[in-house]
């Protein structure tokens, strides 16, 4: 399948999208670029036309992230009925528990809705019976006390918001959760602290 977008699609991309595009730009589907279903990596390739995409200073993964003409962000996501892109996390990030597709970016969401949470970065550690186990780390609010308690209504919390396979089966607290100057999450740094 093949997108392409035009000036007015772009406001379009932006307006639906957590990051956006801003050059005029096709976008093919992952099974299209490199051979796999959507249903395994929902990810976009995109193929700007203005100039080609590097990563600095890294020839490798540039190289790593093109096919053909096209390459891809390591984003995944979806296009609605209407045509909008939702980006809604990065295939790195991509937990596997029990040969299903678990994405971060959806517990986080359902857990920062709880009125204890300040912050939240899901993760998944190794397993030996699931391949990954969902953790949930969490930056409690200013105030708030954790404990084993809150740590299990935090479970049944996401547990009524979403599929139980994607909740979490534990959930850990920190003082503060490792971010880079720009906000983003470090994810890997993350999990680094909750693989031994």
């Amino acid at each position: 399948m093949l997108w392409t977008l035009s000036a007015t699609d772009t406001r379009r991309l932006v307006a639906g999208s957590e990051r956006a595009c801003s050059a005029y730009a096709r976008l093919r589907s992952a099974q299209d670029c490199f051979g796999v279903s959507q249903e395994s990596v929902q990810s976009s390739t995109i193929r700007a036309t203005a100039s080609p995409f590097r990563y600095f200073k890294d020839d490798d993964k540039t190289k790593s992230a093109y096919r053909g003409d096209y390459f891809t962000l390591g984003d995944h996501g979806y296009l609605d009925e209407d045509g909008y892109l939702f980006l809604t996390g990065r295939i790195a990030e991509l937990i596997i528990s029990g040969g299903v597709n678990i994405y971060p970016a959806e517990v986080d969401a359902a857990l920062l809705t709880h009125p204890a949470v300040g912050d939240v970065g899901t993760i998944g550690v190794p397993d030996r019976d699931w391949g990954e186990r969902v953790i949930a780390v969490v930056e409690p609010k200013e105030g708030v006390t954790p404990t084993p308690e809150l740590g299990e209504e935090l479970i049944a919390w996401t547990r009524d918001r979403l599929a139980h396979f994607k909740c979490p089966r534990e959930v850990a607290f920190v003082d503060e959760l490792p971010r880079h100057d720009n906000g983003k999450l470090y994810r890997r740094k993350l999990r680094d602290m909750f693989v031994r």
